[in-house]
């Protein structure tokens, strides 16, 4: 018969937690190591910025997917979901991560459609027309 860790950890969990709280508390090398491990963690893992701003090259300002959807009083959830339905067009500028980048007239335009009384088809349009 194997040796099934999951079945080891259900039944000692408490007693597997107690002792890595205990070492913890007692090992400075040990405690500087799972600091590292868990700020290695966030770094790798942390979600991106909202609310960076970009500066290309020929001086155009852009701006990330949180600036959009704060605009236009909706979430970047939203917005995403908008650019897969094809309300909203993809944005012509991406960075190296692969983020989508909006122009200020572009924001403006989107804030100014998204605000106002219009219906999804009637903001594709005007989108069709402008973007």
């Amino acid at each position: 018969m194997a040796f099934e860790f999951k079945n080891y950890y259900d039944k000692n969990k408490m007693t597997i937690n107690q002792r890595r709280r205990d070492r913890y508390a007692e090992d400075k090398v040990y405690r500087k190591k799972a600091r590292k491990a868990a700020q290695d963690y966030w770094d790798k893992n942390k979600p991106p910025p909202s609310d960076q701003t970009i500066i290309q090259n020929d001086g155009m300002t852009l701006k990330t997917i949180g600036h959009a959807a704060r605009a236009a009083g909706r979430s970047v959830c939203t917005i995403r979901q908008y650019h897969q339905t094809g309300v909203i067009p993809e944005p012509t500028y991406y960075d190296h991560r692969g983020w989508r980048l909006y122009t200020v007239a572009q924001i403006k335009l989107l804030a100014r459609l998204l605000k106002g009384k219009l219906t999804l088809a009637e903001v594709k349009k005007e989108l069709a027309k402008k973007w």
